[in-house]
């Protein structure tokens, strides 16, 4: 688990995430979802195909080793930081960016931190975006995930777990791809003590 401080506050990134096999089968399982599920926009004016309200992963069976993976690692950071509660994931969902579709500036609050994992990053793929509270927005980005900088561009790397506090402003603005750019999304809130 590699910790880079931004905003004051910290940011959990692992790369290669899954092993092969695994992320192979949350593949398949993702298009599969697609196929299967409906897709909604969970109120937003955005064109991502969203599974937020019509399917919880965290809640299908089918979806059990990610959501504990992504559990582990989640409190790998937050034991870190000294939470003295562990995380529970409370929802999850699976979003496709086709060509050209964006996902507006939003936070996940109440919860506590919120992870997302870049399941398929084709070329043109637009990065996640984490916005400064600090900081009015201004589209001006710095390249380093400087505490003084008013967003990050975090680059779509496939396989690669990127949490963060759910209160962080982010969004996704339209990339150039021809395929679908696939992420899975959990939030997570306090549970038992450790």
């Amino acid at each position: 688990m590699e910790v880079v401080p931004a905003f004051f506050t910290p940011l959990g990134f692992e790369f290669d995430f899954l092993p092969e096999y695994l992320l192979k089968k949350v593949k398949q399982q993702s298009l599969e979802l697609t196929e299967q599920v409906d897709g909604d926009k969970h109120g937003f004016t955005c064109d991502v195909w969203s599974s937020f309200s019509s399917h919880d992963i965290t809640k299908d069976p089918k979806f059990y080793d990610l959501v504990f993976l992504v559990e582990q690692a989640v409190n790998r950071l937050t034991r870190k930081l000294g939470a003295l509660n562990k995380m529970v994931a409370t929802e999850g969902w699976l979003n496709s960016y086709g060509p050209m579709d964006y996902q507006e500036v939003h936070v996940h609050s109440p919860e506590k931190f919120s992870a997302v994992l870049f399941v398929e990053v084709p070329e043109g793929s637009a990065p996640l975006i984490l916005r400064n509270p600090a900081f009015p927005f201004d589209p001006i980005k710095m390249e380093s995930p400087s505490p003084w900088a008013n967003a990050i561009d975090l680059e779509p790397v496939e396989n690669r777990l990127v949490i963060f506090p759910s209160t962080i402003d982010h969004y996704v603005p339209r990339g150039s791809n021809k395929t679908n750019r696939v992420t899975i999304a959990m939030n997570f809130s306090e549970g038992e003590p450790w």
